[in-house]
């Protein structure tokens, strides 16, 4: 306290003026922190009410740039595969509904060559 007395008033005035400065830096980092995990929270409990299911904790992961780019790009390869189908499944079903048309076709011609148009009737 003594060397707080032995200061001019300008000096103490930089000093407390340096530390109050602090003090509001050391708030605004609190208070994005404090934003953060308040976010997190509600993803957390939007879960476990049942009002989101995995994906979309992970989506809230991914999209959330606060969060390291690791836990970003992981949440974003586990998400994925649920987002999206995957093409192989997607040519899958193409070559199914082709198939499946092709065997129409076939029943509706063989049909056709079954059916003997009879001519009794027009002579």
């Amino acid at each position: 306290m003594e060397a707080m007395s032995k200061l001019t008033l300008e000096e103490r005035c930089d000093r407390l003026n340096a530390a109050l400065n602090e003090v509001l830096d050391q708030k605004e980092s609190l208070q994005a922190e404090l934003a953060e995990v308040k976010g997190q929270l509600t993803i957390l409990v939007a879960w476990i009410n049942g009002d989101a299911d995995a994906l979309t904790t992970l989506q809230g992961v991914y999209l959330n740039r606060a969060e390291p780019a690791a836990n970003r790009i992981k949440a974003a390869a586990a998400a994925i595969g649920y987002e999206r189908p995957k093409l192989a499944a997607s040519i899958g079903v193409v070559v199914d509904f082709r198939e499946r048309v092709r065997q129409a076709r076939l029943k509706a011609d063989a049909k056709l060559l079954e059916h003997i148009p009879d001519t009794s009737e027009s002579a």
